[in-house]
């Protein structure tokens, strides 16, 4: 009994538990929309993780539970396996951009604009010279954003992996977004799945004329192993269910002000 109890404790990272206790009971009703897919998020300087000391800036966390998964100099590995875009919109509250809500970019969407009037229930050009609209309207913004779910190398490695997590690279990390958004391409053309490759996620500071920011980065780490690779797959088949109702946590740290260099150059 011993034994077995020390095994549980190891697999579960919990209380040791005997025979009679072990086994999900209780959780019969849980299904795929009580379960939050964490996003992975890169601390900036006006992060509320980082102004109350949660954090320090450039960290690499996990949205949902905070525990820090890397930095500038200790890169997260990952193994991403499914790929989709989004615009991101984002409404004006004071002299921040607030996250609304993300809808799919399609080809018959792309073209809409990046910033515009919200004025009773209607959209208009931010340049419009309506002075009703100008005065009543509220600001919004649209984003690109690549999003990627991954598998975190280090869970895969210790046997641990629970949830996948979700990359999203949007403004100024559009371009690293777009690294491995190209790889997928490839992969498509050659035939083979994403998730053969690792990536390595870091970030590195950016000076503009107003301010220093954080971005993401990427470089292509190892191959990834066959035992990795079907994770992957189990995962995209899982995602991919016609009755999967997964959530993704929205949890946004990117702070944007209206003061913010206008940074829509790299959002291609």
């Amino acid at each position: 009994m011993a034994t077995q109890e020390i095994a549980v404790t190891e697999k579960a990272g919990q209380i040791a538990l005997p025979e009679d206790l072990q086994g999900a009971w209780g959780t019969e009703e849980v299904t795929a929309d009580d379960v939050v897919i964490p996003k992975l998020l890169l601390m900036h300087g006006q992060s509320e993780l980082v102004l109350d000391g949660t954090c320090n800036i450039g960290d690499i966390i996990k949205s949902t539970d905070h525990t820090k998964l890397g930095d500038r100099n200790d890169p997260v590995a990952v193994i991403p396996f499914m790929m989709y875009k989004t615009w991101v919109t984002n409404e004006l509250v004071g002299k921040k951009y607030e996250w609304r809500g993300e809808e799919p970019l399609t080809p018959a969407n792309s073209s809409d604009a990046w910033e515009y009037y919200m004025y009773k229930g209607a959209e208009y050009p931010i340049d419009t010279d309506d002075k009703e609209v100008r005065k009543g309207g509220v600001a919004w913004r649209r984003d690109r954003a690549y999003n990627f779910y991954a598998l975190l190398v280090s869970e895969l490695e210790s046997g641990k992996t629970r949830l996948p997590i979700r990359l999203q690279f949007k403004r100024t990390s559009w371009k690293a977004g777009k690294q491995i958004a190209s790889f997928f391409s490839e992969c498509s053309m050659d035939k083979v799945p994403p998730a053969i490759k690792q990536w390595n996620i870091s970030s590195e500071v950016i000076k503009g004329e107003e301010n220093t920011y954080q971005i993401f980065t990427v470089k292509m780490g190892a191959n990834s192993k066959v035992d990795q690779i079907h994770r992957c797959k189990d995962w995209y088949l899982e995602i991919n269910k016609t009755d999967s109702k997964y959530v993704n946590d929205n949890t946004d740290e990117e702070a944007v002000t209206v003061e913010t260099t206008d940074d829509s150059e790299a959002q291609y």
